[in-house]
């Protein structure tokens, strides 16, 4: 089950980042995944991973 969950998770990363490929990208994407994964699983609350992700997007445009 666990395989099943991980894999679903980044497996549409693997595949969009094959176009642009950077391992450095690569390692950071599935860091952020797994955080992202890891707040969904102890949360079990999409809505917290969201806004998360709006928080992450926001500082990054603004580095």
């Amino acid at each position: 089950m666990y395989l099943y969950i991980n894999f679903s998770t980044h497996s549409p990363i693997w595949i969009y980042n094959e176009i642009f490929f950077h391992f450095g990208t690569h390692i950071y994407i599935f860091i952020i995944g797994l955080l992202f994964g890891f707040v969904y699983k102890k949360t079990g609350s999409l809505w917290s991973v969201i806004i998360l992700h709006a928080l992450y997007n926001f500082f990054v445009t603004i580095i």
